[in-house]
């Protein structure tokens, strides 16, 4: 009995923040329908090394039905004790569902992450990965 209890409690704080699953940090939230299956969530891959000494970030807005936001998604360098710096950045007013990719300039070796902003002010951060 009380281990169920426990259970469902440590569920709920699940489906209430943030997870990160093999590097893919996704945010939603604390709504689920009545399967209890998470809606309208936002993704975000860890960058990868493009093209030509380039680095693509890749985010997503996935199960949110015809709503439509403002997406950011944005690569940051990760700075010690300082302000992370964003080396790229794309912005789509009435997203709806699906991934949106930034391509940025690689901006030395160093720890870079990606970003997803919805202007419903949900944000998600990915793993960081050294790049460059």
């Amino acid at each position: 009995m009380l281990m169920r209890r426990i259970s469902r409690v440590l569920g709920t704080f699940a489906v209430a923040g943030s997870l990160t699953v093999s590097g893919l940090a996704v945010a939603s939230p604390a709504v689920a329908d009545q399967a209890g299956v998470l809606a309208c969530s936002l993704g975000a891959n860890p960058p990868t090394a493009g093209a030509n000494g380039t680095i693509v970030g890749v985010g997503s807005r996935l199960d949110c039905g015809s709503s439509r936001v403002t997406l950011t998604v944005r690569v940051q360098k990760k700075r010690t004790l300082q302000s992370d710096v964003t080396v790229g950045s794309r912005t789509h007013a009435l997203f709806g569902n699906g991934n949106m990719s930034v391509i940025a300039g690689c901006d030395g070796n160093a720890t870079y992450f990606t970003e997803t902003l919805s202007s419903t002010g949900n944000k998600v951060k990915s793993a960081e990965r050294r790049l460059c």
